[in-house]
């Protein structure tokens, strides 16, 4: 669905995109009516923001704002649900369902990076803040802002480990893990600058808009 909404951005009459973002949507699964626990699944399980990034990036392509409405409502939730504190404590390598003990590990990788996407696209689709922030929180979690308090970036090889866990990080750095690292510092540090110029340009509209005078004498 990520790969199909790409292509429509690029040629919008692509029709089988467009015929595949359709039939998949009507797979992803129903919102559940339980406002505690919107997810469509009993259990988190694994790469969990890409369902809702999914929603947002086909309710966008598509122009169907209720998939859009349903996408932004599920990552906000998670959000809600994965965040400890300041920083993020993600679903671990077994999942997690209402109850769960947490922190809990392993906590993987692809998660955070899975998260920050999802942020961004939704930054991208709204242009609100607080999506941006929370791009920044799933980026930071690789380098320090976690539950164990310790960086999963190698800063001599420039590689991820491949798990959080209890005691620290897994030694090994496959590709998925770096591949997450690297996409999640991108989106964030891709955001903020889109944030400060937003800022940038207000502040010049503002100093550069007329001045009213009252004609009183």
């Amino acid at each position: 669905m990520l790969a199909a909404a790409e292509v429509l951005s690029v040629w919008p009459c692509a029709a089988a995109a467009r015929s595949l973002l359709e039939a998949a949507a009507s797979r992803l699964g129903s919102l559940s009516p339980d406002p505690d626990w919107p997810w469509p699944e009993a259990r988190l399980a694994y790469d969990n923001a890409r369902l809702a990034e999914a929603r947002i990036a086909a309710g966008l392509a598509i122009e169907d704002q209720g998939l859009l409405a349903d996408g932004l409502h599920l990552l906000d939730w998670l959000i809600q649900v994965e965040t400890c504190g300041e920083h993020f404590s993600f679903t671990p390598v077994g999942g997690r369902g209402r109850g769960d003990p947490r922190p809990a590990f392993d906590q993987q990788p692809i998660e955070a990076g899975a998260m920050a996407d999802a942020c961004a696209r939704a930054f991208d689709a709204t242009g609100e803040k607080p999506w941006a922030a929370a791009c920044a929180q799933a980026a930071a979690w690789f380098v320090g802002a976690n539950d164990v308090g310790v960086t999963l970036l190698d800063s001599i090889t420039g590689g991820c480990s491949d798990g959080l866990e209890a005691a620290g990080c897994n030694a090994n750095q496959g590709a998925e893990s770096t591949l997450a690292m690297i996409s999640a510092l991108q989106q964030a540090r891709r955001l903020q600058a889109a944030v400060r110029s937003a800022a940038s340009t207000s502040t010049v509209r503002t100093l550069a808009a007329p001045t009213h005078r009252s004609a009183a004498p």
